[in-house]
């Protein structure tokens, strides 16, 4: 069971589903949060039986549709969690910790799918995030080093100069 688990994990798969009778799905959600709302811990275990019946009309609906189970881009998933969680201190073990892959695969499959490494996608991020900052606003640089997830600004005043090729305070007086 563990095996096959590891090859076709559904729990990380996406579904698609356009239900034939989404009353009835509405219905057992509209159950389980009216019994949730009630102060006995005897309803909580209703609750879990009407939670077994949606998943099976979702299950079942499924099987009728005859959808097919996609497996999200993983790529795209860290594109996006980088997008999102730009200013937070972020490793390429993190990463793969949070995605369950190995650092060495999750690099790889990531630099073959965007030509960039992981951490050199997040550099990028947080310097247009930065370059934005610079001309939109007037925060100091320290404040806007720490905005984009850097806690050292001579490190970030570095960074931007290396790769956008001037010092932040000379890109905001070009582009103020």
């Amino acid at each position: 069971m563990l095996e096959l688990l590891k090859r076709s994990n559904p729990f990380l798969a996406q579904y698609s589903l356009t239900p034939r009778s989404p009353v009835l799905l509405f219905h057992h959600l509209q159950q389980m949060h009216e019994q949730w709302q009630g102060p006995e811990l005897l309803r909580r275990f209703q609750i879990k039986a009407l939670f077994y019946q949606f998943v099976y009309q979702v299950l079942a609906e499924l099987e009728r549709e005859g959808s097919e189970v996609s497996y999200p881009d993983l790529t795209a998933q860290i594109m996006l969690y980088m997008e999102k969680n730009y200013a937070e201190p972020i490793t390429l073990e993190s990463l793969a910790e949070m995605f369950r892959y190995s650092a060495y695969h999750l690099s790889a499959t990531f630099k073959q799918s965007t030509g960039y490494s992981p951490i050199d996608y997040l550099i990028r991020i947080r310097l247009e995030k930065a370059a934005s900052l610079l001309t939109e606003t007037d925060a100091s640089l320290r404040t806007i080093s720490a905005g984009v997830g850097y806690k050292d600004v001579y490190y970030f005043s570095r960074l931007f100069k290396k790769k956008l090729g001037v010092s932040p305070a000379e890109y905001r007086r070009r582009n103020w």
